[in-house]
């Protein structure tokens, strides 16, 4: 079977043993079946940079920009570092406008204020913006340079991402 996907910042891409094939970049771990499926997704607070498979079925990560070494089981799980997708929770949050010079945020019921933390595309975090009302609208990216970030709800048990996209 040939087939073709796309992953954005994909910085590496190795097969496992079980014919299936792992991805990373930025602050994603990807897994795929054989016709490159998604089996699962995990999003971590730090970025790859490049993942193998080790002998007991489990991954080995590396990233930067500090050098770092971490090693997950086969899920792709770190216990108490990553943020697991495949729980889902309704999303109080969202991006009104995800493309130009300022991203507007819009969020609603956050009893205890809204954050969300922002990340480059190589998965470096490069803001954070707060707010303590139980509801209302953040704007960013004044001063930031233009390029694709991703926006992730530190607000939330569950993952809920946005990438954005910063322009002149």
């Amino acid at each position: 079977t040939v087939w073709s996907k796309d992953f954005y910042n994909c910085s590496t891409a190795r097969q496992t043993t079980d014919g299936g094939y792992i991805v990373c970049g930025g602050p994603y771990l990807r897994k795929l079946d054989a016709e490159g499926n998604t089996t699962w997704e995990r999003t971590f607070e730090f970025g790859i940079g490049s993942v193998r498979q080790t002998t007991n079925g489990g991954y080995i990560l590396t990233g930067g920009p500090d050098v770092w070494l971490a090693k997950t089981d086969e899920l792709g799980r770190i216990s108490g570092t990553e943020l697991e997708e495949d729980v889902e929770a309704p999303s109080s949050w969202e991006i009104v406008s995800s493309v130009g010079s300022r991203i507007t945020l819009r969020y609603v019921d956050y009893p205890q204020g809204f954050t969300a933390s922002i990340f480059d595309a190589i998965g470096r975090k490069v803001d954070e913006v707060h707010s303590s009302q139980t509801q209302g609208t953040i704007i960013w990216g004044e001063g930031h340079q233009t390029g694709v970030y991703f926006v992730r709800s530190v607000s939330d048990k569950a993952l809920s991402v946005h990438k954005v996209i910063l322009s002149k």
